[in-house]
């Protein structure tokens, strides 16, 4: 950032001006997400628990994003059934979902295609999956995606989206504290689903 910055100030030129103040700001955009993945792994004891439908979580969270998958022309689809409410922290599991729907955009790249959530009740647990039409998961990462700094993306894995590796990590943790779990199903050249499952009643 600063060999950029000394660039910048530096260049007579507006055109490479501006280029040096994209590098910067695609830098600091990076760092906030890295330093906000670490500042989720530092406050993780911190519960503000309570008793809610995610189905409610679910169509705040799309809000945010809809828009801005339409304009990537990918289709987003709801597969909602009524869930028993539970426990939980609604703006850690809205930022599970947004870390799911994330890597889905990437995933499905420039070409376009569809997203699908999904909320029904199985058994016991509360089950929400996140399925896209992307490039899979290569097989070489998928021991380790809930590991921190393991990324598909960018330089480090199939996608042409820049990747800090932290979203599956944070999302795995956020789950786990929950009393639940989380899976994926990939296949390559065919698409992933990413599977949450919550307990109705969590031990705690």
């Amino acid at each position: 950032m600063l060999g950029y910055a000394e660039l910048g100030r530096s260049a007579s030129d507006s055109a490479e001006k501006d280029q040096a103040l994209d590098v910067i700001r695609q830098a600091c955009q990076r760092g906030r997400s890295i330093t906000r993945g670490l500042l989720t792994f530092a406050r993780r004891s911190e519960h503000r628990r309570d008793i809610h439908h995610l189905a409610d979580v679910i169509a705040e969270t799309l809000t945010l994003v809809e828009i801005d998958l339409r304009k990537l022309n990918i289709t987003l689809e709801r597969v909602i059934e009524p869930t028993p409410a539970i426990l939980c922290d609604s703006g850690q599991i809205a930022q599970v979902l947004l870390n799911l729907i994330t890597n889905a955009r990437d995933a499905i790249g420039r070409d376009g295609g569809t997203i699908v959530v999904s909320l029904r009740q199985c058994g016991a647990y509360v089950e929400l999956a996140v399925s896209d039409t992307g490039a899979g998961i290569p097989e070489h990462v998928r021991d380790r995606i809930f590991e921190p700094f393991v990324t598909t993306k960018g330089a480090l894995g199939a996608s042409n989206t820049p990747g800090t590796g932290l979203g599956l990590s944070v999302s795995y943790g956020i789950v786990k504290d929950h009393g639940g779990d989380i899976r994926f199903e990939t296949e390559i050249g065919v698409g992933t689903t990413m599977i949450v499952r919550l307990p109705i009643n969590p031990p705690f």
